[in-house]
């Protein structure tokens, strides 16, 4: 006997993501394998195929979605649908709500925890990755779920931020999980799917095409209660992710940037039209303090080195300065020893500026390169919490990646 979960594959290979019929469906149905069972006259009668969807129902076979729910299964993914308590009710409010789910790791119950997305342009500035990686921590210190999409950039951070103080955080694809996108986050994804869930509505092996991030944007902020767009260019998948935040009747929050920023024109367009200007995590919880009383912690539990402390200047590119030494002091500053020329106290003043996670790490480091799980250990600190310091650190410069995963301190 074929499980549910057959049906509503079925039922999306048949309609497509996204499929607006999906929430009419709904209305009137308990399950898809009754929709099913009704057949291609019960279907007609309802009014709301095209003659192509109605094609499409009669010629989508259950053995090719029974396929897809075997891979899933077999890859050790959850497939969620909508009859199922774990399927977020915010989700079904959409006006064109996913038919499935395929989820790595555990959602969290999005009915009983605050959820923020954090979106932004994959080109960020140093300062912006800085800033979307302080802010999700911060976040998810006072209880937060972070939610956003995996990508380069701003995502990545946001998902980093979190995993950086032991925070739940959802990555939601624009594929399959299964797919091999951006490899080089592999790991993060895997960290992801241990502290919360990566999540998508595309079969295991789907390729990540352009249309399908678009639409992947109205699961990030439909499982969000606001959205945080820290940079992003006047025409950017950031805004369409706040632009169907705001259908949703969900709130709006953005990062001021500099004006004379491409990549902050839509961070700063969306202020000018009523997006609460954030300069720190505790812009956003205010607004949630006493909506939801118990599932936000007090400003007290907040990092201490959050992001009002950090100074912009700090991540920005250090402008090229002509080198009017004279031949002969040049020479003896190469002939300074390494100790000499960048003394303790200036290690010391980094360290001050460091995440509490972050300055651990950096403490572990030496001129000597080590590999990451010697580090990881020497820190105290857990895998994912090490990604994110490696990443942290040469956001600023700290650190020298060598081969075969080594670190050393960037002297």
């Amino acid at each position: 006997m074929r499980t549910p979960e057959v049906y509503w594959i079925w039922l999306q290979q048949a309609l497509n993501v996204a499929c607006k019929e999906v929430a009419y469906l709904l209305e009137f149905f308990t399950s898809a394998r009754t929709f099913y069972e009704e057949g291609p006259e019960g279907w007609r009668s309802l009014g709301c195929f095209s003659e192509k969807q109605m094609k499409a129902l009669r010629e989508t076979s259950l053995e090719k979605a029974e396929a897809v729910y075997h891979d899933a299964a077999s890859r050790g993914y959850t497939v969620i649908t909508p009859e199922q308590s774990r399927y977020p009710k915010a989700l079904r409010q959409l006006v064109d709500p996913p038919a499935v789910l395929y989820c790595k790791g555990e959602l969290p119950d999005f009915e009983q925890v605050v959820a923020v997305a954090v979106v932004g342009t994959r080109t960020a500035s140093p300062y912006g990755l800085k800033v979307a990686y302080d802010i999700s921590a911060d976040l998810c210190s006072a209880g937060v779920v972070i939610v956003s999409g995996g990508a380069l950039g701003v995502d990545i951070s946001a998902h980093k931020g979190a995993l950086s103080v032991d925070g739940v955080t959802v990555s939601v694809l624009g594929c399959g999980i299964n797919y091999p996108y951006l490899m080089e986050n592999a790991g993060i994804r895997a960290a992801i799917s241990i502290k919360g869930a990566v999540l998508t509505e595309y079969p295991p092996s789907t390729p990540p095409l352009p249309h399908h991030f678009p639409i992947r944007n109205r699961l990030i902020s439909g499982l969000s209660q606001g959205t945080l767009v820290v940079e992003a260019a006047k025409k950017s998948g950031s805004l369409i992710t706040a632009s169907r935040a705001l259908e949703q009747g969900k709130d709006i929050f953005a990062i001021p940037g500099d004006i004379a920023a491409i990549t902050s024109r839509g961070a700063n367009e969306l202020i000018q039209s009523g997006a609460k200007a954030v300069l720190s995590a505790e812009d956003i919880l205010e607004e949630y303090r006493t909506v939801y009383p118990g599932r936000i912690a007090s400003p007290e539990t907040l990092r201490r080195d959050s992001v009002p402390h950090i100074d912009r200047r700090m991540y920005a590119e250090a402008p090229k300065k002509e080198n009017k030494t004279p031949r002969k002091d040049v020479t003896a500053i190469q002939e300074k020893k390494p100790s000499e020329a960048r003394p303790d106290r200036e290690a010391a003043h980094k360290i001050e500026l460091l995440s509490e996670k972050t300055a651990a790490f950096y403490k572990a480091l030496s001129s000597r390169p080590r590999h990451l799980d010697e580090l990881t250990e020497a820190a105290g600190l857990t895998p994912a919490q090490a990604l994110c310091a490696v990443t942290e650190l040469e956001l600023l410069g700290y650190l020298r990646t060598q081969s075969g995963k080594r670190y050393s301190r960037a002297e």
